[in-house]
């Protein structure tokens, strides 16, 4: 079952006599004319079904519903209330006054009039159809049966019976086998219809759709995120310090904030303080002498920082007596409500002071791995056999 009307899928009827060798061979051409005839018009046929159908169901639809809650909204809403209000006006205005006067005032007059009607009208005419005009319709009406018979006789045996024949014995057979032509080439077509646009949408796909990605992923893509980051980003930086300066230099540099402290330097994000001197990297294999993972080089307990940046000059006061760590060396500690560490304790390098804590005699650390060299962070690149043919080795 594909969808379409076929021989198959209807109720089988009685035999039919064995077809001559002057019908096959007339059905073969007409069979092949009402084929070639009828494939455009089903190629047109099953495009247009497929552009109403995305119509219908992404613009009339979602347009449809906007309609409907608009004209719900404004119309219905406002018509419901006034229908109300209405209503209760026609009820207290016209239907209670009126159906006063009709129980007070026109029941008993009609039920005198009607008293009246009965008396003077429906009996007299009652008596007159009767008495008179029955037996003159039945007279009427046995004269036009007889007339009607006599109709009904000659039309049957002179137009009925001979279309009939007609239809039965030529007109019938000629459209049953015209019918069914046209019936197996529309199956044929819309077959056909369906391998075509299956063609054409895998040669789309094969001759525009994947070019146009690989040519956006491997020939495209490359340059433009080279020119995003290269060109376009170093120069939009550049362009927005000139701008920067050229703000400066007309309307002065920015104000002091309230406390009166100093005015925070403008720079570019990710470009360094240049208040502060860069850090001072530790060689790999020192940086993690307390045996911890790569990924968290936090230092343990007595261990150094794996990285130290010496504090700048800046509105914190130097140390007592006047001592100014320098590169390299972990900054003094500072007076503070904070409690500074004690004999045999190291302090923390943060801008918190916190005490160190020494672990127990005998006390294991079962999350403290043994010291090891760690191999470097990236490695090197892996040298291919120039002798080897290109793409058999390095993975690349």
């Amino acid at each position: 079952m594909d969808g379409y009307t076929t021989s198959s899928t209807r109720q089988p009827g009685p035999p039919q006599a064995p077809e001559g060798c002057l019908t096959k061979a007339i059905r073969l051409p007409v069979q092949l004319i009402a084929l070639i005839v009828v494939v455009p018009l089903r190629l047109l046929w099953d495009a247009l079904v497929y552009c109403c159908r995305g119509l219908y169901r992404w613009v009339l639809t979602p347009l449809g519903h906007a309609l409907r809650w608009l004209f719900t909204i404004f119309v219905v809403v406002p018509l419901r209330a006034l229908g109300t209000a209405l209503a209760w006006l026609f009820r207290y205005l016209v239907w209670v006054p009126l159906r006063w006067i009709y129980q007070v005032l026109l029941t008993p007059v009609g039920h005198g009039l009607r008293w009246l009607c009965h008396y003077l009208v429906v009996v007299p005419a009652v008596a007159f159809y009767r008495y008179v005009l029955t037996p003159v319709g039945h007279a009427v009406l046995w004269v036009a049966r007889g007339i009607w018979a006599v109709v009904t006789f000659v039309v049957r045996y002179t137009i009925v019976v001979p279309l009939t024949a007609l239809w039965r014995y030529v007109l019938g057979p000629v459209l049953g086998a015209i019918w069914s032509v046209l019936v197996w080439a529309w199956t044929v077509a819309g077959r056909i219809s369906r391998f075509v646009w299956m063609c054409v949408s895998t040669l789309f796909r094969w001759v525009f759709v994947i070019p146009v990605a690989w040519l956006w992923r491997h020939v495209l893509r490359p340059p433009l995120v080279a020119f995003r980051d290269h060109l376009w980003r170093p120069v939009a930086r550049a362009v927005r310090q000139a701008l920067r300066g050229v703000r400066r230099a007309l309307f002065g540099a920015p104000s002091a904030p309230p406390g009166g402290g100093p005015v925070p330097a403008q720079r570019t994000p990710g470009q360094p303080d240049p208040g502060q001197p860069a850090p001072v990297p530790v060689p790999h294999g020192a940086a993690y002498p307390h045996g911890g993972h790569p990924r968290y080089p936090y230092p343990g307990p007595g261990h150094p920082a794996p990285y130290q940046q010496p504090p700048a000059a800046g509105p914190y006061p130097p140390a007592a007596g006047g001592h100014q760590p320098g590169p390299g060396q972990p900054p003094a500690p500072q007076p503070g409500p904070y409690p500074q560490p004690g004999p045999g304790q190291t302090p923390y390098p943060g801008p918190y002071q916190q005490p160190a804590q020494q672990p127990q005699a005998g006390y294991v650390n079962p999350y403290q791995q043994a010291p090891q060299q760690h191999p470097a962070p990236y490695p090197a690149p892996r040298q291919s056999d120039p002798r080897a043919p290109r793409g058999s080795g390095s993975g690349d």
